[in-house]
């Protein structure tokens, strides 16, 4: 039995190559998106890719079969814009391939001789999904890897900036005084005093005066770090 399991591995590289795009794209731009917006497409590329490869095992009545052919029909369906985006940028080839017209044409007949070609293989099959079950897993955990040591950094800064704030300082009130409204005004492209008179030939005292006598504290020759 531990032979015939071992014979027969699962096919899982479809599900796994689908889950690929979606992981890797986030792990190149995991610092402008948070890691949550991931989930919804991530389910959204394996549902499809498990229809998929339900479909082509009911046309193709063997698992291995419809696990080989949903891969190449990922794989076109993924590279498409990579390689139209190839095509047209080369001179040579722009006016042929570099037109959806003429390389979705080819992309179907890549996609039907590779139907045809799996349709007739009977043999080396399970070594076939074996070998794709490791190459998709050890290319998902090239961006998984990614995603978790940033995570793991990014947990770890926030820890030390927690650690780094100042103590609260608990300030004790007159009997009967309120607490003041604390206001913290940062302006957005808002030049410092010095710049906008040097450059600008622009006189901003008045408006910083009447800040002063409103009880703000004006930050002069302030500079923003980071």
């Amino acid at each position: 039995m531990n032979e015939a399991k071992r014979a027969r591995p699962p096919v899982i590289h479809p599900l796994l190559l689908a889950a690929y795009p979606v992981i890797a794209l986030l792990a190149h731009n995991i610092e402008e998106v948070q890691l949550r917006v991931v989930w919804r497409p991530l389910l959204v590329s394996l549902a499809l890719s498990s229809l998929l490869l339900v479909v082509l095992y009911l046309a193709l009545r063997d698992w291995h079969k419809a696990g080989l052919a949903a891969t190449i029909v990922l794989l076109l369906f993924f590279s498409y814009g990579h390689v139209y985006e190839f095509f047209e940028r080369q001179e040579t080839f722009s006016g042929i391939l570099g037109r959806h017209r003429y390389l979705v044409g080819l992309y179907l007949v890549v996609f039907i001789v590779s139907l045809v070609w799996v349709s007739r293989q009977n043999i080396h099959l399970p070594q076939i999904t074996r070998f794709l079950n490791v190459i998709t897993a050890v290319a998902l955990s090239i961006p998984a890897l990614q995603l978790g040591s940033f995570e793991l950094r990014l947990a770890q800064t926030q820890v030390e900036r927690r650690e780094s704030l100042p103590q609260t300082i608990n300030l004790p009130l007159k009997p009967e005084a309120e607490p003041r409204d604390v206001y913290y005004l940062i302006l957005d492209g808002y030049a410092r005093d010095d710049i906008l008179r040097k450059y600008y030939n622009y006189e901003n005292q008045p408006f910083l005066k009447r800040l002063s006598q409103m009880g703000f504290y004006i930050a002069t020759c302030s500079l923003r770090k980071g």
